[in-house]
């Protein structure tokens, strides 16, 4: 039997990466999620070296082995020694980018397999009009394309402390109410604390 599209060592290369240099870890979220991941225990690896991170715990064999120690599926494929075999495979972690992409291209092709798959179940079963597995298969592949780029926004903790504190000081030193823009708005402003830069709020 066919195995549907996947790139295994790049998912372990990805692994690797994370537990050798965990800053190369919010790169790696711009591109792909866990979702991605075609191999189950990578993707629970992946998910938990992205929240330790974000939490601004240290990421490396040890403390990812801690968080995976009830997980069923990675005692039965080696535990521990599945972790240090990913970061053997890692003789450079400049490739991080490449093996991304290679990861998030498999996965796209699986989810426009998928389409295609239901797709064709629709048009067997009778069931629906052409012009609703038209429409459905439509939506469906948009929602694939769209996929193209992880939603993921993960920041380490550390920046986000910062950046709170440079709010603060910039309220003090500017005798201001809000460290943004102000909207005119007083009761708006102490909720947002005015408008920011890269921000899209709707009212």
């Amino acid at each position: 039997m066919k195995l549907p599209p996947q790139d295994l060592e790049a998912e372990k290369f990805i692994i690797g990466c994370c537990l050798v240099d965990s800053t190369y870890i919010g790169n790696i979220s711009e591109i792909i999620s866990e979702d991605d991941f075609y191999d189950m225990l990578n993707a629970e690896i992946f998910a938990q070296c992205k929240k330790l991170y974000a939490n601004g715990n240290p990421v490396d064999v040890v403390s990812v082995n801690t968080v995976l120690l009830n997980s069923k599926i990675y005692k039965e494929r080696g535990g521990f020694n599945y972790l240090t075999n990913t970061i053997n495979i890692v003789q450079s972690v400049a490739g991080w980018q490449y093996h991304a992409n290679s990861v998030k291209e498999k996965s796209l092709l699986r989810k426009t397999i998928k389409v295609i798959q239901e797709t064709a179940s629709d048009i067997d079963s009778g069931e629906l009009s052409a012009k609703d597995i038209l429409e459905k298969c439509q939506a469906d592949m948009f929602s694939v394309a769209n996929s193209q780029q992880s939603k993921s926004s993960l920041t380490h903790i550390e920046s986000e402390v910062l950046q709170s504190l440079n709010d603060i000081e910039y309220v003090y030193a500017n005798k201001s109410s809000v460290p943004g823009l102000a909207s005119g708005f007083t009761g708006l402003d102490k909720k947002i604390g005015g408008f920011s830069k890269g921000e899209l709020i709707i009212i």
